[in-house]
């Protein structure tokens, strides 16, 4: 009797060990649960804080790509603009040749222009 009054002294005291384990493991397992649970909703704020500055990033590269398809119209036109005048510009100026040069003095392109109109072209009058 004795023997089995130890023994079961022995399992009482497992009983109460385990039922111990078992309410540490419970709380363990809520505290787990508790902290998944505000890492889910950390993760939640994280995700929608991404989509919202994703969205406002694109929203930002559709007004460069908009201003930056003006401004490449822009370019356009003030190239444009310019060819026209170069061209209009041609079109006022006489171009002379083969007109031979002084290198050994600053010479005066007025003089020797009219000199060479007066001279080789027959201009008379040529002031």
């Amino acid at each position: 009797m004795k023997d089995f009054q130890a023994t079961l002294l022995k399992l009482e005291g497992r009983v109460q060990n385990l039922e111990s384990w078992h309410a540490t493991t419970r709380c363990d397992g809520d505290d787990i649960k508790e902290s998944l649970n505000s890492i889910e909703a950390d993760c939640q704020k994280a995700s929608q804080s991404l989509k919202k500055k994703e969205d406002d990033n694109n929203t930002k590269l559709k007004g460069l790509e908009e201003e930056n398809l003006k401004l490449g119209a822009r370019i356009k036109e003030v190239e444009d603009n310019n060819l026209y005048l170069e061209a209009y510009s041609r079109c006022e100026n006489l171009k002379f040749e083969n007109i031979p040069e002084d290198n050994l003095s600053r010479e005066d392109t007025e003089l020797v222009l009219r000199s060479f109109v007066k001279r080789d072209l027959g201009y008379v009058d040529a002031a």
